[in-house]
């Protein structure tokens, strides 16, 4: 498992929702697996199952597969965190089935009332705690914002990378020399650019939502 120091709170209005939009991009092709149908191919043929979540403070990307495969699942992971390509075609695909997990969680009348409660509780901070993001951001994004997104946080010293299984830790290190050490450092994203915090309510308030529901 790759866990990523990213996700919604480092999100900003122009970039609500991209972490997770990045998420899917991760699956969608790479220097060594130039389409996506080549990559999950290539996972399948190594018996891995994978998949990957975003949430407020974390992006995780796991593969799960037999250990005598583990040496080609590091190369891969290693491979698709450096190389990922962006395609503009994948890109444009992608998009739609993210505004179509967007489409599930509006067809939930919680999903108004929530949406709502947020923006009260968390005032100009809200898309930082919303890991789905805002549609009109998910409908323009750029293959710019993904390497924006990628050279910023997707280093290995805002990341986290477990290996846990039937497999010795020796083994394990030679590989992460092996296959990991290319992958360059990067300045620490939260040095300069600290998340802002939300200010406290200083008032009550009774909030009443309509919806067609």
């Amino acid at each position: 498992m790759l866990a990523v120091r990213n996700g919604s709170f480092t999100e900003g209005p122009e970039y609500a929702g991209l972490s997770h939009l990045y998420e899917h991009m991760f699956f969608k092709g790479n220097d060594k697996y130039s389409t996506a149908q080549k990559f999950g191919q290539a996972l399948s043929n190594m018996g891995a199952l994978y998949n990957a979540v975003t949430r407020e403070e974390v992006v995780y990307y796991y593969f799960s597969l037999p250990a005598e495969n583990i040496e080609r699942g590091m190369e891969t992971m290693s491979n698709t965190v450096q190389t990922p390509l962006f395609n503009q075609g994948e890109l444009s695909q992608e998009i739609e089935v993210v505004l179509g997990e967007f489409d599930r969680h509006e067809s939930n009348p919680f999903f108004p009332f929530n949406r709502v409660m947020d923006s009260v509780m968390w005032g100009d901070c809200v898309t930082r705690k919303q890991a789905l993001g805002q549609r009109p951001v998910i409908k323009s994004a750029t293959t710019q914002k993904m390497k924006n997104i990628q050279k910023k946080y997707y280093i290995p010293n805002n990341s986290l990378l477990v290996v846990g299984g039937d497999i010795d830790s020796a083994t394990i290190s030679n590989y992460v020399n092996k296959y990991f050490n290319s992958w360059k450092r990067g300045p620490n994203p939260f040095e300069k650019n600290i998340p802002p915090r939300a200010k406290p309510i200083k008032e009550n308030k009774l909030i009443t939502v309509e919806a067609p529901v």
